[in-house]
């Protein structure tokens, strides 16, 4: 199996798919998963002439286990780790859950040298906890420690008491099996690291970081996340970076995006994307499907990401594939 090496020897697992000449897609999975549940995108991704590199978050899937380095500082050097080695440049990024902290993290520290654009997916973003005078909204420390010792007490509860729509979203069909392989992927991930990277991006206050953005950036979440409400991640985050996009629900569909300005334009001109379709998470233990439309025809037409590169081509990002 192939392997990088991190900077403190850890091997971390990857897939590189496609060709190394194609525009290339970092894929960063999320939370307690690991890069399998990017296995309903890969094969659209490399139809349509990408690259597509996946990896397993250290203490994930099949890289090694250290006794440490999970908080997001290391994890977002490991991920630098992957694009080094594989000399990765001018890549979408595209981190779910966890993922998209990672990707914010990795771009505060080591720059948009290797990144030409950045899709943030139903984030673990900008700040989940609750600060009196800038968000009151936020959760209480309680609240997550009540989870870390729900995780503790019994990890198999803990992901049995949540339904298989929690997951997927009550308007989609998916086999046992799939539901199952998905669980199985939390239980199978030591707790000790479940405990480390929940306390990670829970404690994470990445404002400034957005803030700081020059990337073309989309941001994706359905109304319907039970994991992360959207108006305290993923609405949050597109409002901190200047110029960027905001797929939502249905309310959203005809509020005019912001176009591309100043050294995010410049940043766009380097995306030459049609991207594929079936880019959003399929296999996640977030519910962020579920949204208040009738069938996936309406939510893959609700969002539309127009890239305007040069090229002025379109994308759709859509569930068909599911």
């Amino acid at each position: 199996m192939p392997f990088v090496t991190a900077e403190d020897g850890t091997p971390i697992f990857f897939c590189d798919w496609g060709s190394a000449a194609a525009p290339p897609v970092v894929l960063v999975h999320a939370w307690a998963l690991n890069s399998d549940m990017w296995s309903a995108q890969v094969p659209d991704l490399t139809a349509a002439g990408f690259r597509c590199v996946t990896y397993d978050r250290r203490g994930h899937g099949r890289s090694d286990r250290p006794g440490s380095g999970y908080d997001l500082d290391t994890l977002a050097d490991d991920l630098a780790a992957v694009l080094d080695c594989l000399d990765v440049s001018d890549a979408l990024l595209v981190g779910h859950s966890m993922g998209a902290a990672e990707i914010i993290r990795y771009l505060t520290r080591h720059g948009t040298s290797r990144a030409a654009g950045v899709v943030l997916s139903a984030p673990m973003a900008p700040f989940l906890c609750c600060a009196p005078r800038t968000t009151p909204a936020g959760l209480r420390s309680p609240r997550f420690e009540s989870a870390r010792q729900a995780m503790r007490d019994d990890i198999g509860a803990f992901v049995d008491a949540a339904p298989w729509s929690d997951y997927f979203g009550a308007s989609l069909e998916v086999s046992p099996a799939l539901a199952d392989w998905t669980r199985r992927q939390i239980v199978d991930t030591p707790l000790q690291i479940l405990l480390e990277t929940q306390r990670a991006f829970t404690r994470a206050d990445l404002r400034q970081e957005l803030a700081q953005f020059t990337l073309p950036t989309l941001v994706i979440q359905g109304s319907a996340d039970r994991s992360a409400a959207i108006e305290l991640t993923g609405e949050r985050a597109a409002a901190l970076v200047p110029g960027s996009r905001f797929g939502g629900d249905e309310r959203r569909r005809s509020r005019p995006l912001r176009k591309w300005s100043g050294p995010v334009r410049q940043r766009a001109d380097r995306i030459r994307p049609r991207l594929p379709t079936a880019l959003a998470p399929a296999v996640h233990p977030l519910p962020f499907q579920e949204t208040p439309f009738s069938s996936r025809t309406q939510y893959r037409d609700a969002v539309i990401v127009k890239c305007q590169c040069a090229r002025r081509e379109s994308a759709v990002l859509d569930r068909r594939a599911l």
